[in-house]
């Protein structure tokens, strides 16, 4: 099982795809992956680009996407890698349950939300209409 917090190829291509991937991350899921045991020789030459700008580094990472058949995900499949990683994240404390809302919600007039993900959505924009009101339910929940 992955750690929390590490970033894998599935949920970098999503957040990728959704314009949230800073440059340099495509080389820590690259090296995260070296050290998993992928040996591929895309992976190692996006591993070890030391010039960390995106024009360096996206054609390297694209060419891994391709080589692991991650270049075509859906919809539902970006989101769903999406909000594994945004969830790990709220795990290890990084973010709140109001912002993984938001972050997911924030993509919502491209891939309409639907289930778990619409509601944690519809939650976090709750929460910012009426903070007092969502701190009394949640109190009366637990």
């Amino acid at each position: 099982m992955r750690a929390l917090g590490i970033m894998n190829f599935h949920q970098a291509a999503a957040l990728y795809r959704l314009d949230e991937l800073p440059s340099e991350k495509m080389v820590d899921v690259a090296m995260s992956a070296l050290e998993s045991g992928a040996e591929e020789e895309e992976i190692v030459m996006l591993a070890i680009e030391s010039d960390k700008t995106l024009g360096t580094l996206k054609p390297l990472f694209e060419g891994c996407l391709k080589l692991l058949k991650l270049d075509s995900l859906s919809e539902a499949e970006i989101l769903k890698y999406a909000a594994e990683y945004y969830a790990s994240l709220v795990k290890l404390g990084k973010i709140n349950e109001i912002q993984f809302g938001f972050k997911i919600g924030s993509h919502h007039d491209k891939y309409r939300l639907e289930g778990d993900l619409w509601d944690a959505f519809q939650n976090a924009m709750w929460y910012e209409e009426a903070p007092y009101e969502y701190a009394i339910l949640k109190i009366r929940n637990h």
